[in-house]
């Protein structure tokens, strides 16, 4: 991996750049945000990224034209660029090849969605790799695991690679009812609940540990998008059964923040490091 390369980002879509950008800084790459070509050609232009992940479907610019710019440049034409889009390769390149006459000349094309394992594949290939080192370090044993209950799967893919970079064993629930069965069965050191959940959301969940005797003392940390609106009067009996939960965090979490909470929350219990 080439640890601290930089990576040019540029999708419309704010969840891509939390779930991807939380994986691809996990990783040890630096990560700039784009929301459109415009952005993107600034960025490019003022400190050249050493890969860029292009998605097509944009306002004011799309990347159609970002490849095009890109490549009309004697100076950037070697800049390696990976398409990430909704939209099927052979109707992109198609498009591009009536609008330019030429063909897309891009490194590598992903349609969403990708799992965050094939989606670092793909970019270490296209990013030179760092000379080999004398000796690997020793590994090391996992701090505590730590169970992380949400239904999105881009934000769980994207923070169980967080928690895993940092040392932690990640397990995942996508749903209230399986995050309760695993609970029991591994008894986690610590859990990351989301509020937002169908069927049973995270207070449900939340006290239904705190009532369980085996799992009350299992610090919960409770991720929600809607903080703001947990002061309001009429969310003061949601607020009330939040109380039982050790400590919650707004969405979008940023790593070096979910990790120093997790430490803190842990060393509360007396099993942080």
């Amino acid at each position: 991996m080439a640890q601290g390369a930089k990576i040019l980002l540029v999708d419309d879509d704010p969840d891509i750049h939390i779930s991807l950008g939380t994986v691809l800084r996990a990783e040890g790459y630096h990560v700039t945000s784009a929301r459109d070509g415009v952005e993107a050609m600034k960025f490019i232009y003022k400190d050249r990224p050493d890969l860029v992940i292009l998605d097509l479907l944009m306002p004011r610019k799309d990347g159609f034209a970002v490849v095009r710019e890109i490549r009309e440049d004697p100076e950037y034409a070697d800049l390696p660029i990976l398409i990430l889009t909704a939209v099927r390769e052979e109707a992109s390149r198609r498009r591009y090849e009536l609008e330019t006459g030429s063909d897309m000349d891009v490194q590598d094309y992903i349609e969403k969605r990708i799992r965050p394992a094939e989606l670092l594949r793909r970019v270490r290939k296209l990013l030179p790799q760092p000379a080999p080192e004398a000796a690997a370090p020793a590994p090391v044993a996992p701090k505590a695991k730590v169970l992380l209950i949400d239904d999105d799967p881009d934000f769980v893919a994207g923070t169980r690679v967080t928690l895993e970079a940092n040392g932690y064993r990640a397990l995942t629930a996508l749903s209230g009812a399986e995050g309760l069965a695993l609970a029991r069965s591994e008894k986690p050191d610590l859990i990351l609940l989301d509020i937002i959940m169908p069927h049973q959301d995270g207070f449900m969940v939340c006290e239904t540990l705190k009532a369980d005797a085996e799992l009350a003392k299992i610090p919960v940390i409770m991720l929600t998008s809607f903080s703001e609106r947990l002061r309001d009067t009429s969310y003061a009996a949601l607020q009330g059964m939040m109380l039982e939960a050790e400590d919650y965090l707004d969405k979008p979490v940023r790593p070096p923040e979910l990790i120093r909470r997790i430490e803190a929350a842990l060393k509360a219990k007396g099993g942080g490091p």
